[in-house]
């Protein structure tokens, strides 16, 4: 029963210098790449691919590319899956190795490791190093349907892969593409996915009708917002020209500045227009979100707005528009305070004081007030004027993590931050 872990103890001392040398002069790795041909031993080559350290070019790589493409499917696939884990985990130069093997798995003969390696690319492509290592392996991704082609297009957001893209004509026919097609079918992808997401059915198989999943515990499904033709082509000034020559914001700004409520495809062709536009008409989506009596447009709209959030500047512009958004990510700690106030905090409190109390009473007065006070309040009180009126000031994490800070015994209006998210995630 001990014997699991002793690949806890070869993933620790693969850790260290030291102790790769020590598993290589007992011939540790040699056993484990023996291990590999060996059928039926599924479990411990799983135990193999989570213990080893692979921030350093050695035999722990090598285990680990012979396991993803000599191991049986079920191995393959965990190993596959690992891929992901170290990506997450910042493993060290993982853009030099990673990404190669993620394209190997790409040539799998079982869809599921293919299609779960092509997911795990797309998601190391928010990195640009990633991205830059998988553009310089030219890796052929049409063959793997709308998901290859999304990756494709990521492609197009520097100016290495719009180069490369262009002079085979990709660019241009992919601009044809989503005028006539793509654009509506981006709309479809999303509602797709959020229906997935969001709703007790599940999609259809072999053209069914959506079918409730009773009692059936399945995990809901992430949703992130895929990668849009003209979103990437607006990340440089080439792609923005060429944008601009084609007249293709024109257009979508007319869709969006002069809907047509009364037919499917009308409607379907302004949430095109939504999504392509994002921040170039702020007013007419504002509008559109508060007034459209088409909800499913509204919804569209919260969306796209939150995507405008995403950045500084777009939430200046909606600020202007009366539309709050959240400024920070679940990643900063305790955004609570705006980086203005914050240095003119510091500022003041690099000014000597020039106020003396006397020692007793202070210490008394603290006293009384951390026995009546809970220590999760700040007691703020005001003496100049006489006044024995005290705020108190907590702060509050709702169940969205989102932190704010309540002014007490005032009344209190809205204790949820607002509902709009500036990230990707949708």
């Amino acid at each position: 029963t001990l014997s699991q872990h002793y690949f806890l103890f070869i993933g620790t001392l693969s850790c260290h210098p030291h102790g790769v040398k020590m598993l290589e002069k007992c011939s540790v790795f040699q056993c484990l790449l023996n291990l590999c041909s060996l059928k039926n031993q599924d479990h411990l080559l799983k135990l193999t691919v989570s213990s080893l350290d692979y921030s350093r070019d050695g035999l722990a790589r090598v285990i680990l590319s012979k396991i993803l493409t000599a191991a049986t499917d079920a191995c393959r696939l965990y190993a596959t899956k690992h891929l992901r884990v170290l990506l997450r985990a910042n493993v060290e130069f993982f853009n030099n190795w990673g990404i190669e093997l993620l394209v190997t798995q790409l040539h799998d003969k079982n869809k599921t490791i293919s299609s779960e390696a092509l997911d795990i690319l797309d998601e190391a492509c928010e990195d640009k190093a990633n991205l830059h290592a998988l553009i310089q392996m030219k890796p052929a991704l049409s063959h793997l349907g709308d998901k290859g082609l999304l990756l494709l297009l990521r492609f197009l957001s520097i100016p290495k892969g719009f180069s490369y893209l262009n002079e085979r004509g990709y660019v241009a026919k992919q601009l044809e593409k989503w005028h006539k097609e793509y654009n509506s079918k981006y709309v479809d992808l999303i509602e797709e996915q959020l229906n997935e997401a969001l709703t007790t059915y599940r999609k259809p198989i072999d053209g069914d009708n959506y079918v409730r999943r009773s009692n059936q515990r399945l995990q809901r499904p992430h949703v992130y917002l895929p990668v849009h033709l003209y979103g990437q082509l607006v990340h440089h000034k080439t792609g923005c020209h060429l944008l601009e020559v084609q007249n293709i914001v024109t257009e979508l700004c007319h869709n969006v500045r002069t809907p047509d409520l009364d037919k499917w495809e009308e409607i379907k062709k302004l949430k095109a227009s939504l999504w392509a536009l994002e921040e170039n008409v702020i007013p007419d989506i504002l509008k559109l979100a508060k007034q459209c009596e088409v909800l499913s447009i509204r919804g569209t709209c919260v969306y796209v707005l939150g995507l405008i959030a995403k950045t500084k500047q777009g939430c200046d512009i909606l600020k202007c528009h009366n539309w709050d958004a959240v400024r920070h990510s679940r990643k900063h700690l305790w955004p609570v305070v705006p980086d203005d106030v914050e240095q003119l905090c510091n500022e003041l409190s690099s000014i000597p004081s020039t106020l003396s109390l006397n020692s007793e009473s202070t210490s008394s007065r603290h006293n009384s007030e951390s026995e009546s006070a809970p220590s999760s309040m700040f007691i703020m009180e005001d003496d100049r004027f006489g006044s024995s009126s005290t705020s108190t000031f907590f702060l509050d994490i709702n169940e969205d993590a989102e932190p704010a800070f309540f002014d007490r015994p005032g009344p209190i209006k809205d204790k949820n931050s607002f509902p709009f998210f500036a990230s990707s995630k949708l």
